[in-house]
């Protein structure tokens, strides 16, 4: 059995015995409950979840981990035995449990031997549904990186990320590294400043790569993120990183602030106004604008984007609403204020698509200022 067939078992499962449920206990506390987080549909029961386990440690998503003791098991509904070596040890144990009533959500049969996340994977992680309009494609996408336990999952990996130590792999930010560097050499025959705006950069991921390359530069460094308001509240509530300037919208970014460089990291075909914000972008008058790991093709249209944890740096299962651009057409939109310095496919995102007529490719761009003006 395949990774996609199971996790399709696994599903169809779970929303047949889940169905209606208010009360559900995810026995088993390690790394199969966080693969179920990651790659199957628990995360539509997740508000109603509590996660059990004999020896209680940490967190799993944005839920602590409970010890077997601090359950009234009269109260719950169903159990989802997340184990397969310990199932049977596990149903065992729930029915000799006098106080539970509740369902068993057994995921594997006597028969298999293999955890469903480690079964072969298909090489494709990331596939596009063609659809008539954005509003189509929003209606048919989920909450995505809006949800919270996503959210959670994302910022962990930020910190574990960020903890690692000084010196990460930046793996594909090498050309990011280049033009920020020559941007910089430009600036250094001005003065002694050098200003990044990271649209769309979430917790702050590319910094954290690009950061111990920069911070022994002769020049005053500053790293300027967008992002949504849920992202913005919590890197400022708990991470209280000075070196990351986090912002909700253009609209909070000081007129006089001089924006140096721009980075789209595999954002623009996520949002519906991207001819506003790039409009709006261009009036900073950075030196240069990256745009990273966008798909385009011979047209515009719109799509669902199904994300399914194939990736290397994927970890859950997501659909989003998608825009493919038109290749030339997105040229244009920087054309009057910027030439293109330089473009590339993008191989670490994704395969080319085919649907239908259009070939989609995931493609990089780098667009320096024609003519640098200074506001005022």
């Amino acid at each position: 059995m395949e990774l996609e067939e199971k996790i399709s078992e696994i599903n169809a499962k779970l929303k047949e015995k889940l169905n209606n449920k208010k009360n559900i206990v995810v026995r088993g506390g390690d790394i199969h409950t966080e693969r179920l987080l990651s790659l199957t549909c628990i995360l539509e029961f997740w508000d109603k979840i509590t996660i059990v386990d004999k020896r209680p440690r940490g967190t799993i998503g944005n839920k602590i981990v409970r010890g077997i003791d601090e359950i009234r098991w009269e109260t719950v509904d169903a159990v989802i035995i997340s184990s397969l070596i310990y199932q049977k040890d596990m149903e065992d144990e729930l029915l000799a449990n006098s106080s539970f009533k509740g369902e068993i959500v057994r995921l594997y049969e006597e028969w298999e031997t293999v955890p469903f996340f480690e079964l072969q994977k298909e090489d494709s992680f990331l596939t596009l549904e063609k659809v008539e309009s954005w509003e189509a494609a929003s209606k048919k996408s989920n909450l995505g990186y809006a949800d919270e336990a996503i959210l959670q999952l994302d910022y962990e990996e930020f910190l574990e990320h960020k903890n690692q130590g000084k010196k990460n792999e930046i793996r594909h930010h090498y050309d990011v590294l280049f033009y920020i560097l020559k941007t910089m050499m430009q600036l250094k025959k001005e003065n002694n400043k050098l200003s990044v705006l990271d649209y769309g950069g979430g917790f702050g991921t590319v910094f954290i790569d690009l950061k111990y390359y920069l911070k022994n530069l002769d020049i005053d460094f500053k790293w300027i993120i967008i992002e949504q308001e849920k992202i913005v509240e919590r890197c400022m509530a708990e991470q209280g990183d000075a070196e990351i300037i986090y912002k909700k919208s253009l609209q909070d970014i000081d007129k006089k602030e001089q924006i140096d460089f721009v980075l789209f990291g595999s954002c623009l075909q996520y949002l519906e106004n991207y001819q506003d914000i790039i409009r709006a972008v261009k009036t900073l008058y950075p030196y240069r604008i990256a745009i990273l790991k966008t798909p385009v093709s011979d047209e515009t249209f719109a799509t669902v984007q199904h994300v399914n944890s194939k990736g290397n740096y994927n970890y859950y299962s997501k659909d989003y609403p998608c825009r493919v651009m038109k290749e030339e057409e997105l040229i244009s939109l920087f054309s009057d204020q910027y030439s293109l310095e330089d473009s590339a496919e993008d191989v670490f995102n994704a395969r080319d698509i085919n649907l239908s007529r259009n070939v989609v490719k995931w493609k990089d761009f780098f667009f320096e200022i024609l003519d640098r003006q200074e506001e005022g």
